[in-house]
């Protein structure tokens, strides 16, 4: 893969095509209205309650699949390493 770019696909898959210990963040939004149903009838609400549905049936309940956890903790750095050069450059 290369650096700065942006990739369209399943998240999982991708991640494992990332070289281990070069990434320095990872930053997720996890679905966390999943669990709950929605807020209520909006057309949100709805949206919500289609995608849990088929959360369901694909056997990823809570709408997050934990796996990805694991492939995190190999691409993450395990420490910060200052970027080498001048930054103003």
């Amino acid at each position: 893969m290369k650096d700065n770019e942006i990739y369209l696909g399943d998240s999982l898959e991708l991640i494992k095509q990332i070289k281990d210990n070069s990434i320095d963040l990872i930053y997720t939004d996890v679905p966390y209205l999943y669990l709950l149903g929605g807020p209520g009838c909006s057309e949100l609400s709805k949206r919500i309650q289609k995608n849990n549905k088929e959360l369901v049936e694909s056997d990823i309940v809570s709408g997050f699949d934990y796996k990805i956890l694991d492939e995190f903790v190999r691409v993450k750095r395990s420490e910060y390493t200052q970027p080498q050069g001048d930054r103003c450059g």
